[in-house]
C-alpha cells in the first residue's frame, strides 16, 4: 500500500475551501493544516496505479500551483522480520 506524504502548494491568492472540500471527497486522503498557501496531506492508496491516478487529480485541482513530495513509502505489504537479535527488522539500530 503507497503512503505517501505531500505539500499541495496554491497560488497565494487561491481560496483553499474548494481545494479542502474536494480533498475531503477522497477517503484515502488526510489533510494537515494551511499555511501560507500550503497544505499537507497523506495519502493511502491500494496500490501503484491508484496512487498515480491520485496524484493525477491532485494536479488538476484548481489553484494547485505543486505538489511535493515529502516521502512515499512504496512497500505493498508489512511483513516484519525477525533479526539476529530477535528485533523486528523495521526497528531501528545503532551501528557499531
Amino acid at each position: 500500500m503507497p503512503t505517501s506524504g505531500l505539500v499541495i502548494s496554491t497560488s497565494q491568492d487561491a481560496d483553499l475551501q474548494p481545494l479542502l472540500a474536494a480533498l475531503g471527497t477522497r477517503d484515502c486522503i488526510t489533510c494537515g493544516e494551511a499555511l501560507s498557501g500550503r497544505l499537507p496531506i497523506v495519502t493511502v492508496t491500494a496500490g501503484k496505479s491508484e496512487d498515480k491516478a491520485l496524484w493525477d487529480w491532485l494536479w488538476s485541482l484548481p489553484g494547485v500551483t505543486s505538489v511535493d513530495i515529502a516521502f512515499i513509502y512504496l512497500e505493498d505489504e508489512v511483513s516484519p522480520t525477525t533479526a539476529d537479535d530477535g528485533q523486528p527488522s523495521h526497528v531501528g539500530r545503532a551501528i557499531g
